[in-house]
């Protein structure tokens, strides 16, 4: 396994416990699960990795990306 699947399994697992908490409303299900798919930015000065999951789903659940997003930071180990 490697590094990407690492922080993707995270980011997964950060999504579903801010689901099973209450912070985050989203239904997700195996035949429809929220995935982060991580990336490279094309601007090196953006980070070593991106995901658009906040953006994604701010709209199923109600929130601005930029709160979706800290729900989830929130919920990393």
């Amino acid at each position: 396994m490697d590094i990407r699947d690492q922080l993707e399994n995270l980011f997964t697992q950060a999504i579903e416990q801010a689901v099973q908490s209450g912070a985050l409303a989203l239904e997700i299900s195996s035949d429809s699960p929220l995935e982060p798919s991580l990336e490279r930015p094309r601007d090196e000065s953006h980070g070593d990795w991106a995901s658009t999951v906040a953006m994604r789903s701010a709209k199923l659940a109600h929130k601005n990306p930029r709160e979706v997003a800290q729900i989830i930071i929130d919920h990393l180990p």
